[in-house]
């Protein structure tokens, strides 16, 4: 779009959003051309996907809809609650947590059918231990709270899992 390498570069995503970036300066090239080539690739980068409000708005959902898939019945994201900024920074705090959160829920569950599968638990016990996990990410899931996510950053998933589960 765009593109004065003085004042910075307009960028119209994928999505229809157009975002400023002040320097696109990549680091590591001796040569002016090779930068300037690096420069018009990161811009073309950037022009074919969605802008970063619009990547973290959609991102948990897909993350979602996989434990849906898996018949985990979750609840659609609340909307965040609390001031603009909060809210922004929590959209990408609560992208990377429930990523994390759902990579250690299928990580459990198949320690779980392992287990199964050895012997060493019964079917009743892997389908209460599943009900328990599947109460957990749903607790997590559930919070609105930009604050609380917030809050949560330096959290592990598998903490926010077992805290979830102690609530």
């Amino acid at each position: 779009m765009g593109r004065n390498a003085y004042s910075g570069f307009k960028v119209k995503h994928a999505c229809g959003h157009i975002a400023f970036y002040e320097r696109l300066l990549p680091q590591g090239f001796t040569d002016d051309q090779a930068r300037l080539a690096a420069r018009e690739g990161k811009l073309t980068w950037l022009e074919q996907r969605d802008c970063q409000s619009c990547h973290y708005k959609d991102q948990p959902e897909v993350r979602l809809d996989e434990l849906r898939r898996r018949g985990l019945s979750v609840p659609d994201l609340p909307r965040l609650t609390g001031t603009e900024k909060q809210m922004s920074w929590a959209r990408k705090i609560r992208a990377g947590k429930l990523d994390e959160v759902v990579s250690r829920y299928s990580y459990l569950c198949h320690q779980l059918e392992s287990q199964r599968q050895r012997g060493t638990i019964s079917a009743q016990v892997l389908d209460q231990r599943r009900c328990v996990y599947n109460r957990a990410v749903t607790q997590i899931v559930a919070h609105a709270d930009a604050g609380w996510w917030i809050e949560q950053r330096g959290m592990a998933a598998a903490d926010m899992l077992r805290h979830a589960v102690s609530v």
